[in-house]
């Protein structure tokens, strides 16, 4: 089996809540819907799609500098398996009962993690720019003997404030991630690359560049913000045969009060 597309829409619905001036706790939860076409030797094309809860991550972040526009913080949280690990569906081999899917398919990592992270900025009233370096480090194995390789992510970013409702922004980010240690003993490895979690490793380095809008206080809807992201690849690089990233899109809308 050969997979062609994988299209993956994720629902974000984050929560932060500041305990004091320089520590704020952030509760995220993800909901994602994962469609995979895929083509047989013989032929067949079919769809393999899920609509599954995701992992939930909780953070602290604490901010050690808050000096006029410089502003730094760390952050530590853990990643709770709230997602599943093994996700199931109909394939052209399925018999009785649905069979396992593919790694790239499934919406949780069945294991605990932790999520260690440095972000620092600078603002002024023309824009603001900013670095930050987070990652993933997966503890132990879930119950399909298998746990996700640990992830880093760095990213460099910039804004330019237009006017007092709307800025434009422009990130470069790199990231890097492991194969996958273990393997659900479910998933044949020499049907579908997406099967053997051992090649599932790679770095990526992407360009979003994305509008920003923002209701200040007095108006009807102070304190909302909407943005827009379009994400575009500029280099792929990985260990073996995986689906490399077309393009990508992220929707913003953030209360605060």
């Amino acid at each position: 089996m050969a997979p062609l597309s994988l299209t993956n829409r994720t629902h974000n619905f984050s929560v932060s809540v500041g305990a004091t001036d320089n520590l704020t706790f952030v509760a995220t939860m993800d909901y994602s819907t994962r469609e995979r076409e895929q083509l047989t030797t013989g032929g067949i094309f079919y769809v393999n799609q899920i609509e599954e809860l995701g992992d939930l991550s909780v953070t602290g972040l604490f901010n050690f500098i808050d000096s006029g526009p410089y502003k730094a913080h760390i952050q530590l949280g853990a990643l709770v398996p709230t997602g599943k690990e093994d996700v199931f569906g109909e394939t052209p081999f399925s018999t009785l009962n649905a069979e396992a899917l593919p790694y790239d398919m499934r919406p949780g990592a069945g294991t605990f993690a932790m999520l260690p992270g440095i972000s620092a900025s600078v603002q002024n009233e023309f824009g603001s720019a900013g670095i930050q370096l987070k990652s993933q480090m997966p503890l132990g194995t879930n119950d399909r003997d298998f746990a996700l390789g640990r992830s880093v992510t760095a990213s460099m970013w910039a804004a330019h404030m237009v006017n007092d409702y709307f800025s434009v922004s422009g990130r470069i980010q790199w990231q890097n991630w492991a194969g996958i240690e273990g393997g659900d003993p479910d998933l044949d490895p020499v049907r579908d690359p997406g099967n053997d979690g051992f090649f599932l490793e790679g770095e990526r380095i992407d360009l979003p560049i994305g509008v920003n809008f923002y209701l200040p206080e007095g108006s009807r809807f102070a304190g909302h913000r909407l943005s827009v992201e379009a994400i575009f690849p500029i280099s792929h690089e990985y260990t073996g045969p995986q689906l490399g990233l077309d393009w990508g899109m992220v929707l913003g809308w953030q209360v605060v009060f």
